[in-house]
């Protein structure tokens, strides 16, 4: 049989190539998240703050 009834698998990437490859992954990752942190500040910008339940009152209402 000759070689070319058998092709060889790929070689696995180098590790600079899965390193490259889990950069650039990671960079996109991130930048969607930026993307889509800025459009929900940019959103809440104009509705009014939520209440958290804590309230900035120090009048004299309980006297």
């Amino acid at each position: 049989m000759s070689s070319k009834d058998h092709p060889r698998p790929p070689s696995p990437p180098s590790r600079e190539e899965r390193l490259a490859k889990a950069l650039r992954e990671n960079l996109a990752r991130r930048k969607a998240l930026a993307r889509s942190k800025q459009g929900r500040e940019s959103a809440d910008a104009g509705a009014p703050a939520a209440d958290d339940g804590q309230t900035a009152d120090h009048g004299d209402a309980g006297d």
